[in-house]
């Protein structure tokens, strides 16, 4: 019988959040959803990034390799935040973990589908300091990994 491995569970990027961290006088950072989004690869994780329309196609074909890629056009000019809401809406549906730092993206949710406890449990938020993308991973995280044997 084979060896039971640990596999991480699946995640969602919000796009627009990482890329616009730290968000300064040089824009949108589309290199560290890259960046995030191949570290998760890396670990294991099956991966997930809402990005808008109007990204450019150089960073998709880059993203293309390592997660799937959800475009997101706005419906309305009045829901700014509907990227947020597809990308926690995914999350859930694929019992999965959102990489963001809106720590209010529980305030997306509404009725008994999903509740803020829920979104905060299943947030991983993080840092980019000297050493790179450090995740700041939910206690549920760890608890998450479930072993899985390989075929």
């Amino acid at each position: 019988m084979p060896e039971p491995i640990l596999r991480p569970p699946p995640v969602v990027i919000d796009g627009q959040n990482v890329a616009g961290y730290a968000l300064n006088s040089d824009g949108w950072n589309w290199q560290l959803v890259i960046d995030i989004a191949t570290f998760h690869h890396s670990e294991g994780s099956q991966v997930h990034v809402v990005v808008p329309v109007w990204i450019d196609k150089s960073f998709l074909k880059m993203l293309d390799s390592v997660a799937e890629i959800i475009k997101f056009t706005p419906i309305s000019k009045l829901d700014k935040e509907g990227d947020d809401k597809l990308a926690l809406g995914r999350a859930a549906l694929i019992d999965g973990f959102i990489v963001t730092n809106d720590k209010k993206i529980g305030k997306h949710t509404r009725g008994d589908l999903l509740t803020r406890e829920w979104c905060a449990s299943h947030r991983i938020g993080f840092r980019v300091g000297d050493d790179g993308y450090q995740p700041l991973y939910p206690k549920l995280w760890t608890r998450a990994i479930q072993p899985s044997i390989q075929d």
